[in-house]
């Protein structure tokens, strides 16, 4: 009996239970319970998955995809193009970014999510303040729990014909922004 059906993958070389493509281009899966997929890919972390080509999954439950990605932080996530994913919870995107706090995405490219749980995305920054967002070209930001934007653009404010209007208005949150309209379009800010 001749089995006409091909085996695509085959047991990795070391880890309980992982698994690997079977296409010769030298990946492995050494986690137990871990898969390798695609060309010279590495899945050695717990239960971790590596595919696309070149990538390395190291922390336990990680994912990395793409070229050259590395997801060594536990459940973190790399896609792209030499992008790093090195703390817990971590989420790197895009071209060459790096996201090494905790809990922390970056984006873009060349672009570095270094403070715990921040956020950057945009080309050449850094958001590296406890919770700290940028979002644009070159900027560095390093305060806890603060946005940096290169520009701020508001598309709907809303007017009032005096501060008292704005203050009695209970659908204007406070911290709502709001214009009066005989200051000719500053804004102000509801306490």
């Amino acid at each position: 009996v001749i089995d006409l059906v091909p085996t695509y993958f085959t047991s990795g070389s070391t880890g309980t239970n992982s698994i690997k493509a079977n296409n010769g281009t030298g990946l492995n899966a050494t986690g137990d319970y871990s898969i390798a997929e695609g060309s010279g890919t590495t899945a050695s972390g717990f239960a971790s998955h590596a595919e696309g080509s070149k990538t390395t999954a190291s922390g336990t439950s990680s994912h990395a995809e793409g070229y050259f990605t590395s997801a060594g932080g536990t459940a973190s996530h790399a896609e792209g193009y030499f992008t790093t994913a090195s703390s817990n919870a971590s989420h790197a995107q895009g071209n060459r970014t790096i996201a090494s706090g905790s809990g922390s995405i970056a984006s873009g490219s060349g672009s570095t999510a270094s403070g715990a749980y921040s956020f950057v995305h945009g080309i050449g920054s850094t958001a590296s303040g406890t919770t700290t967002i940028v979002l644009g070209n070159n900027i560095t930001g390093t305060e806890l729990n603060t946005v940096y934007v290169p520009t701020l653009v508001l598309t709907t404010v809303r007017d009032y014909a005096s501060h008292v209007a704005a203050t009695a208005d209970a659908t204007l949150p406070s911290g709502g922004v709001y214009t009066v309209t005989t200051t000719g379009g500053a804004l102000f800010r509801k306490s």
